[in-house]
């Protein structure tokens, strides 16, 4: 009786084990199904990230580059509207609010400042000139060198931008600017015509930061080179030939 007794204890004992066994193997594997599944989400939503950042990053540019375009020519409408013209705009606007047109913008707390629009037509380009170089800037356009003269002024006015993976983006083809051709900028008062007189590629620390005749009006444009090496820079100057009032 007690060897049967002890060996039904023992089934029961080692039942219970089995079935205690089966349930933590379960809850273990259903825990790493959970994790793997976390896991495989991460992953989904990274290489979505990585699919999509180009076409974000280039909706964000054209998104600022128009807005900065139309405002631009809202402000340039406005000054060539006549004083009775200007009176009876204004009236309407009083009577029917509407945005400003305002020239400046925020971005991640930077101030995005338009100072002029970049025209190179032998490389069908066409972008805002912002001042200063911050990185909100450079998503949209040129960026005006802290320490560098304004547009227009005397000395060396240093615009720089990225060269860009992408044809014709940026600065992209800025190495097919030869001596001889024409750079326009256009700003609030005038418009500035340059010609080409310089193209040399330098180290970082080289670049031409001062005009020699501090004098003349000289413009720097300023990109990396090679294209994804980056250890150079290309850097190409021009002379203002003409200058017209808007």
């Amino acid at each position: 009786v007690c060897s049967v007794f002890l060996q039904q204890l023992q089934l029961r004992c080692l039942d219970s084990v089995r079935e205690r066994y089966l349930k933590c193997r379960q809850k273990i594997l259903l825990n790493k199904g959970l994790k793997m599944k976390k896991v495989a989400n991460v992953l989904i939503v990274i290489g979505m990230l990585v699919f999509f950042y180009p076409l974000l990053d280039r909706a964000f540019t054209w998104y600022w580059q128009q807005r900065i375009f139309n405002e631009w020519k809202e402000s340039l409408a406005m000054e060539d509207l006549s004083p009775d013209e200007s009176d009876h705009v204004s009236t309407e606007i009083a009577e029917e609010p509407t945005e400003d047109v305002d020239l400046s913008d925020s971005f991640l707390g930077l101030d995005i400042i338009p100072l002029g629009i970049l025209e190179i037509e032998k490389i069908d380009l066409k972008i805002p000139v912002l001042k200063g170089a911050n990185l909100a800037n450079l998503k949209i356009g040129a960026g005006l060198l802290e320490d560098t003269a304004m547009i227009g002024a005397p000395g060396n006015t240093v615009l720089t931008a990225h060269r860009s993976y992408t044809y014709g983006r940026f600065f992209n083809r800025l190495d097919e600017i030869d001596i001889g051709d024409e750079i326009i900028i256009t700003t609030q008062e005038k418009i500035y015509r340059y010609v080409v007189y310089n193209k040399v590629i330098v180290k970082p620390a080289k670049i031409p930061m001062n005009a020699e005749d501090m004098e003349k009006d000289i413009l720097t444009l300023v990109t990396c080179h090679p294209i994804r090496v980056a250890t150079h820079r290309l850097v190409v100057q021009a002379t203002v030939e003409q200058e017209a009032v808007i």
